[in-house]
């Protein structure tokens, strides 16, 4: 079999997920290529030479895809030499860690407190007014905000009056969201796009007036399908699954803006 250097890419990242160790790149090329693919020393370092480059190039493309779905690399480049790849539990100490706590309690937590930490996210990002649906037939909208695009841009003056009607659904259950759930919010967004609906009655009047394009974000703590995923981002709905929602968490936690004991007391309260 001939060496693929996006598998032994793979393959490097899946060791320091494993061991959290810091790896040469360049070394662990020719250590797979002595031991799965049964070449000598000799023979595995002359073929490592010319698989080196493309290996470094799937390896940054892991690092980005992560980064693209809001998640902490399993590891980071060192900044003083590219060739060492430095494990995010030792970059980033107690992160992951902290991140499955935060998972973990979320999946303990019931539907309604899911919704409020769904909501808080709205806080987190800077939406300036925010507040959970009617959790009664509302039409889709369990959580919802105001969102000012130029207080995020202060200095692009072109921005400065722009803001986004923040349209979400959280969903709580034990599976992934599928397709047929995916088509049923498109259609209640839809409709509230349009000033239809039974959102656009359940809403406060600061949402549902509004007249802010509207942008939909449905977070399913087990994630979506392949079908729901293809039919959010053909209308583009964003989507985000427990494990994004746990890093942006233990992000603001990281930073200073709340801590675990806050974000415990809100998933905690009685409804």
């Amino acid at each position: 079999m001939n060496p693929n250097a996006r598998a032994i890419a793979t393959k490097i990242v899946d060791t320091i997920r494993k061991s959290g160790a810091t790896v040469n790149y360049e070394t662990e090329t020719i250590r797979i290529l002595i031991e799965d693919h049964k070449l000598s020393r000799a023979v595995a370092a002359e073929s490592a030479e010319r698989l080196f480059g493309s290996v470094h190039g799937h390896l940054k493309e892991l690092h980005w895809s992560s980064r693209e779905l809001n998640v902490t690399p399993p590891f980071d480049f060192s900044e003083n030499d590219s060739r060492y790849l430095v494990s995010t539990d030792k970059s980033k100490p107690g992160h992951r860690k902290r991140r499955d706590e935060i998972l973990t309690l979320l999946r303990a937590c019931a539907w309604k407190q899911f919704e409020n930490a769904c909501c808080k996210l709205l806080e987190l990002s800077k939406c300036t007014k925010f507040a959970i649906g009617t959790r009664s037939k509302e039409g889709g909208l369990d959580f919802y905000g105001l969102l000012h695009i130029g207080g995020l841009a202060p200095d692009k003056k072109m921005l400065f009056d722009w803001r986004v009607r923040v349209f979400g659904q959280a969903r709580h259950i034990g599976k992934k969201v599928g397709k047929d759930a995916l088509h049923t919010f498109n259609d209640q967004l839809r409709e509230f796009s349009h000033s239809q609906g039974v959102a656009k009655r359940k809403a406060l009047e600061w949402f549902a007036s509004d007249p802010a394009p509207v942008l939909g974000v449905f977070v399913g703590l087990e994630g979506f399908s392949s079908g729901a995923l293809d039919l959010a981002k053909q209308n583009g709905i964003i989507t985000r699954n427990g494990v994004q929602v746990s890093e942006f968490f233990a992000a603001a936690i990281a930073s200073g803006e709340m801590t675990l004991g806050d974000l415990e007391e809100l998933v905690g309260e009685s409804a």
